[in-house]
């Protein structure tokens, strides 16, 4: 049966109507805390309806760094069963978290799939490897040529996060202690540089840890003591 104009036209106002009605796409967070309640509203002092715990996923309407939100309405389906309401979003990252038994930045990116082939420059002095991964993360190496041997320093970015969040991922990568370490509840206060943007550095541990901003998110690195 031959179909007229006005059925395509129909056809096509029900496609748009259908789209501008869709629900928006859910953008899935991990918990980097050692534990973090859930409640049933946005407001302090309430009692949780659920426990998330360090590595769990959840699921989000909104990402974490939209709006400067304090509060953030997830749900997440964990070993103890659905759980679903608001929690802190400054524990929830848009990044898979580093796997605390091993060492350096392998713990984050031995959990993410490469994206491609490294791509590396060479000078006489120094060579310098990229390699990015999915969830917008990007690990550069840089060996040194000396006199008196190689040396390399590594550092990462990522996309889509802040420099607080990006404080959370540090802290997560040099931790090799468990979650009731001192690591996990290691703060720092975020300063400003001459050029006015975001950044954090920590010495207060044996390891330290240095965040800045960048264009569209953060670097992270972990620079070496002198002494």
């Amino acid at each position: 049966m031959k179909k007229s104009p006005v059925y395509f036209l129909s056809t096509i106002i029900w496609l748009f109507a259908s789209l501008a009605y869709a629900q928006p796409s859910e953008f899935e967070l991990y918990v980097f805390a050692p534990t973090l309640d859930v409640q049933t509203s946005p407001e302090s002092g309430q009692q949780p309806v659920g426990t998330l715990t360090y590595g769990d996923r959840v699921y989000a309407a909104t990402n974490t760094n939209d709006d400067d939100k304090t509060w953030i309405n997830v749900r997440a389906e964990t070993k103890a069963g659905h759980v679903e309401g608001y929690a802190h979003a400054e524990a929830l990252l848009p990044v898979p978290v580093p796997d605390i038994t091993k060492a350096g930045f392998a713990s984050l990116t031995d959990q993410l799939t490469a994206r491609g082939e490294p791509r590396g420059t060479k000078t006489d002095d120094t060579t310098t490897l990229s390699q990015t991964y999915h969830h917008g993360v990007t690990l550069v190496t840089r060996t040194f040529h000396t006199p008196y041997g190689d040396f390399s320093e590594q550092q990462i970015s990522v996309s889509g996060i802040t420099v607080p969040q990006g404080f959370l991922l540090a802290r997560a990568i040099v931790n090799q202690d468990g979650l009731t370490s001192e690591h996990m509840a290691r703060t720092s206060k975020m300063e400003i540089d001459e050029t006015g943007n975001p950044f954090i550095f920590d010495d207060s541990h044996w390891q330290m840890i240095s965040v800045g901003q960048t264009s569209d998110g953060v670097t992270i690195s972990f620079p070496e003591r002198a002494d």
